[in-house]
């Protein structure tokens, strides 16, 4: 813990400074208990847990700094501790050193908060690379809005097939947001999703520009380079044709530069979900054997956590082996994806299916695959306890799902990539009237066969 620790005029120097101070307390709860099972719950107020740390005093000073620091625990009067952004009043209550030698002197301190001078906190911000992301992305959003109609047949799909794609591009990564405090806390199969739709975006871009630059190149042979201007007064007329030709390449120019700045957008999106994919925040340890349901437990308070490390540790087993050194990533909202496991969103058990005599059997293969995408996609967000961004909640988009499609769209791939055993989900939607059929292609890992599902919405 590289920061100044202070009790009064005391400072802690070198190995008498703590790795970590521990923080916060309880609420002081009085539960009644009524007949029914129900209860009434009062607030009490806040119970702040004693501040306590550990480290060593060194050097020719040793024996005489931890003295000095007894006498205040001695005196029992109140001091003010401070560290970083912190500052409480407390009373030393234990003060533990362990002589050693002179000049080694392990301690332990327990000190109990009298008051909490630390000035609160009311509102959260976003990080820095949220903001920037949702820039950039509505960014492109907005360029793509204003594409001008060409008046070339190519170019003109060209880009409504490019404005499509970055449409989808925004419902997947809206969809992947929902419930996040930040896009730090995305899952990476989600990022790496994203990425890879930008990539192939940057593609078509480079495309359309080729067409582009063809078309203005064909315009610029046909009249020169010194094509003259329409004038209503001396100057020569080429003519209603040819100034329409004209117009049809000022608008590939202007459209031209715009894709230039949708590229440009997309690239500073691609490359701040590239520190997010690497871990930027992201810990270091090593370990003598244990559990990573343990680490989990440890570094986020959620034992279900430990496919995140998996993960990031390209591990499938919770079992650690001898000495290693792993990456403690950021915490997620939703449990990682791990090759080689069970569906993580129902590790209790399969699902079932009737047998050819009317038993009950495990489903399993390309049935157990699409019950799991059906599951997941016709779920709502919090309808599991313990995986609360589980589902995409298709049905409740009944009504407005006509509308909406893009986003829909973004929903349904964004939730798909979080199954194992599913990968490059595509999906497009079949109107008439009422009735909106969404059409599901993927790939199922198992038997490495391209596979279609298709349920209807009524609107």
């Amino acid at each position: 813990m590289a920061v100044k620790l202070t009790i009064d005029a005391f400072e802690f120097l070198g190995f008498e400074v703590p790795d970590s101070i521990g923080f916060g307390g309880t609420q002081s709860l009085t539960v009644h208990k009524l007949p029914g099972g129900s209860r009434v719950v009062d607030s009490m107020g806040r119970d702040d847990a004693p501040l306590e740390w550990s480290g060593i005093f060194t050097g020719a000073s040793a024996l005489s700094r931890a003295r000095f620091l007894d006498g205040y625990r001695i005196a029992g009067t109140i001091r003010k501790l401070t560290w970083g952004t912190f500052s409480y009043n407390v009373v030393i209550r234990e003060f533990m050193p362990k002589y050693e030698r002179d000049n080694h002197i392990p301690y332990r301190i327990v000190c109990e908060v009298v008051e909490d001078l630390t000035t609160p906190i009311t509102q959260v911000y976003r990080s820095d690379i949220d903001t920037e992301i949702d820039d950039d992305m509505t960014n492109a959003g907005n360029l793509s809005a204003n594409l001008a109609s060409s008046k070339f047949g190519a170019i003109l799909a060209a880009i409504a097939k490019l404005q499509g794609n970055i449409a989808i591009l925004l419902g997947v990564y809206n969809a992947a947001k929902q419930g996040l405090v930040s896009v730090v806390n995305m899952e990476m199969s989600v990022i790496s999703t994203i990425q890879t739709t930008i990539d192939g975006i940057q593609g078509e871009i480079s495309g359309v520009e080729a067409l582009m630059s063809n078309g203005i190149g064909a315009l610029t042979n046909l009249f020169g380079s010194g094509a003259p201007v329409v004038t209503g007064g001396n100057g020569s007329s080429i003519g209603a044709q040819g100034a329409a030709l004209l117009q049809a390449a000022a608008i590939e120019m202007a459209n031209f530069a715009t894709l230039g700045q949708i590229s440009a957008s997309l690239a500073l999106v691609n490359r701040n979900l590239g520190y997010i994919n690497g871990y930027p925040n992201a810990q270091q340890v090593t370990v003598v054997g244990g559990s990573l349901v343990d680490l989990a437990l440890q570094y986020y308070g959620d034992a279900t956590q430990w496919t995140v490390i998996a993960a990031a540790n390209s591990l499938n087993d919770p079992a650690i082996s001898g000495q290693v050194t792993l990456t403690i990533p950021p915490a997620s909202t939703t449990p990682a994806n791990i090759g080689g496991g069970s569906d993580i969103d129902h590790w209790m058990g399969g699902d079932v299916a009737l047998s050819g005599v009317q038993d009950l059997n495990a489903v399993a293969g390309l049935t157990k695959s699409q019950q799991m995408i059906l599951r997941r996609l016709l779920t709502n967000p919090g309808g599991y306890k313990w995986h609360p961004t589980y589902g995409a909640g298709v049905l409740a988009h009944v009504g407005d799902i006509t509308g909406n499609l893009p986003y829909i769209e973004g929903l349904i791939i964004s939730q798909m990539q979080l199954e194992q055993g599913v990968a490059n989900p595509s999906v497009s939607f079949d109107v008439s009237g009422d009735d909106v059929m969404a059409n599901i292609q993927y790939t199922d890992l198992q038997t490495n066969s391209r596979q279609f599902l298709s349920f209807t919405v009524t609107a």
